[in-house]
């Protein structure tokens, strides 16, 4: 029997499609061992809560959680707001390359407009020069960083906006998302075709209609992988894990492409270990999720009683839980 398989490099971000290849036990434990190392992932608010205190907390990461993966953001009107003077604020990226020294592979999250689109309305970019200036921008922060890190595409992955359907930056119109992942995407690969452009990100609760509108205006042939976030609203019946494998698996066949999950976490505030094991084994078993990235790393005063570890970076049973699921020793 023969089946279509993807298979990723979690250590490049490199997406290799295999097709016609005979199934073997081999192959499908490799694909395991592929998706474990890719579940290695947490998101983080050093880009809330910057300070000189980050310093000692990023090391925290990888000593107290034990991951590999961080997922974390810049702001464009951040690092733009001294653009007139023709200057850009690197200070911004900062915390970035505190993680990418500490050796993580960082999936980064390009967000934000700016304040002179729209004139004062919401930062919606309709218009090419749009496209052009905040793909500028993506492009310019990967060469400040290459400057640090020759082998960046190893280290890197850049995501094109953060929950797409519900951005105002983008919202209604979501063929202009598209428009915009298209120049990211074209420029991105122009400057190195190795880094892995991750677009499309969505909450499920939208998922039927974003998904069929990004397909529509052919927007995953623009992204290496289609990024979704794991939350359901008023449906809590719907907040179980096989509903959103299921879930994945459909969308992976109407998208085309490999599925991320850059944030995720089970129903419940705080969530239960047994439900973070639950998932993560499921996720894991799915066969169309390359990676995932859990939401939060820690306490923190936006997001309470979510992380895996307390505001003082010990690890609570959540976090146990998640190392246990991840097979971290």
């Amino acid at each position: 029997m023969h089946r279509r398989t993807i298979l990723r490099s979690a250590v490049a971000g490199t997406v290799l499609a295999a097709t016609g290849q005979p199934f073997s036990e081999a192959l499908a434990q490799r694909r395991r061992q592929q998706i474990t190392a890719g579940l290695h992932g947490v998101c983080t608010h050093f880009r809330v809560n910057r300070g000189p205190w980050r310093r000692t907390k990023i090391p925290k990461i990888r000593q107290v959680i034990g991951c590999t993966r961080v997922r974390d953001g810049i702001l464009f009107k951040k690092m733009r707001r001294n653009r007139p003077n023709g200057r850009t604020d690197f200070s911004e990226v900062q915390h970035v390359i505190d993680l990418l020294e500490a050796g993580h592979y960082v999936t980064l999250d390009f967000n934000g407009g700016h304040s002179r689109w729209g004139r004062g309305r919401r930062e919606r970019p309709h218009r090419q020069q749009h496209y052009n200036i905040w793909a500028d921008w993506v492009v310019e922060v990967l060469q400040y960083l290459r400057q640090r890190f020759p082998d960046l595409e190893r280290r890197l992955a850049v995501e094109v906006f953060n929950e797409v359907p519900i951005n105002p930056f983008v919202r209604p119109i979501y063929r202009h998302y598209v428009a915009l992942l298209r120049e990211v995407y074209d420029r991105v690969k122009d400057y190195d075709r190795n880094i892995t452009v991750l677009g499309g990100a969505f909450v499920t609760w939208q998922q039927n209609y974003w998904s069929r509108q990004f397909v529509r205006y052919d927007g995953p042939r623009y992204c290496d992988e289609v990024v979704f976030h794991t939350y359901s609203r008023n449906k809590p019946g719907f907040y179980t894990t096989q509903n959103y494998i299921d879930l994945a698996r459909r969308m992976s066949d109407r998208v085309g492409k490999p599925l991320a999950i850059t944030e995720w976490r089970p129903g419940g505030r705080p969530p239960r270990p047994a439900d973070i094991e639950a998932w993560a084994h499921r996720i894991r078993q799915s066969g169309v999720i390359n990676s995932a990235h859990y939401y939060l790393a820690a306490d923190d005063g936006v997001f309470p009683q979510f992380g895996l570890c307390t505001r003082q970076w010990r690890l609570k049973n959540q976090g146990r839980a998640w190392r246990r699921a991840c097979d971290i020793s």
